[in-house]
């Protein structure tokens, strides 16, 4: 079940990255799908699900998946599931142009608020690498998001912000709609010529119990 979960993700991610918004739908139908693929125990399986979801979601810009990544950041109860979703939010800041999450930038913000003061540290930290990558591109928006937080997230913030140097934000890529026969041929037989590890590294949160160390994926 381990290689037939794999290969199913790696064939989604080879349909959103070469069709882009022609996969609209189908991305934003999967896309909660696989959030209860991230979370379970064998680990397999939930790495090529995270994957898979964000290269997606760099793919298929969907304003409606703020919504849906922001849920599980607010109220799910899994560190795991909360730790992927701020990561998400990196995605869709570092590559979706500005005017396709305007009109959901108030729930962007009210989640991101939230993942800020989340009880896990791992998850506050990327919140407040997320946080930066928004103050690059929504300076005025930030400065308001700033001045509502507490003054302990506040000093958090201003302490990641002394530490790490401003982000770049890539140019977006044109879509791609030519290839879908060699990369889907590709991909499937396992020779990715690197596309597989371009995604930046992720450290799932530690195990309350058990494990002192975060287990690292790409």
């Amino acid at each position: 079940r381990s290689a037939v979960s794999r290969q199913a993700c790696r064939l989604l991610t080879v349909i959103a990255e070469n069709l882009g918004p022609l996969a609209d739908s189908i991305v934003e139908h999967l896309v909660p799908v696989l959030f209860k693929v991230v979370v379970i125990s064998v680990q397999v399986q939930a790495d090529a699900a995270h994957c898979a979801t964000k290269r997606m979601i760099r793919s298929c810009h969907i304003g409606k998946l703020i919504a849906h990544i922001g849920e599980p950041l607010k109220n799910s109860r899994n560190a795991k599931l909360r730790l992927a979703c701020i990561d998400y939010f990196q995605v869709i800041l570092e590559h979706w142009l500005k005017s396709e999450y305007e009109h959901y930038l108030s729930n962007f913000e009210a989640t991101l608020k939230c993942a800020l003061s989340d009880a896990s540290k791992e998850v506050r930290s990327v919140a407040r690498d997320a946080f930066m990558l928004y103050k690059d591109i929504w300076t005025e928006h930030a400065t308001v998001l700033f001045e509502s937080l507490d003054s302990s997230v506040q000093k958090a913030l201003v302490k990641n912000t002394g530490n790490k140097s401003s982000h770049k934000i890539p140019e977006r890529k044109p879509i791609r709609k030519q290839k879908l026969k060699t990369e889907f041929a590709a991909q499937m037989t396992g020779n990715e010529t690197g596309r597989a590890n371009d995604m930046d590294d992720v450290y799932w949160p530690k195990k309350s119990q058990g494990a002192s160390a975060s287990e690292k994926i790409t």
